[in-house]
């Protein structure tokens, strides 16, 4: 898998409904591409945060999501010593977990309690 850094509205491109962090101006967007090139998804990184990863449906299952975070840690730890992120779905956490983080807060939305995850050195 190969990353290239792309501008926000590049992500607009294909066509991405989702959510995307506000501040485009500080984030970093890591668009990833398989062996033959194709986009497979992206990653947004804020400061010490990963704020979205985003495998598209047709590549999903097939280990690209622990390699998009392995990738944003890994970018993330050469200017700190520790990376957070915000589960969207109670169901990732234990994802995340097997990635190395660990949940150190939690915070509600309208509808449910969710952790902040940490990853240390």
């Amino acid at each position: 898998m190969t990353f290239k850094e792309v501008s926000y509205n590049d992500l607009y491109n294909f066509h991405l409904t989702l959510w995307l962090p506000e501040d485009e101006t500080k984030t970093i967007s890591l668009l990833a591409y398989n062996d033959t090139d194709e986009p497979i998804g992206f990653v947004c990184i804020l400061g010490s945060s990963i704020e979205v990863v985003e495998v598209f449906e047709y590549y999903q299952n097939n280990g690209y999501g622990k390699e998009l975070v392995e990738y944003a840690k890994e970018y993330i730890l050469n200017k700190y010593d520790y990376v957070t992120l915000d589960p969207i779905e109670n169901w990732l956490i234990p994802f995340y977990e097997n990635l190395g983080f660990h949940s150190t807060l939690k915070y509600k939305d309208n509808l449910s309690e969710f952790p902040t995850m940490k990853y240390e050195l």
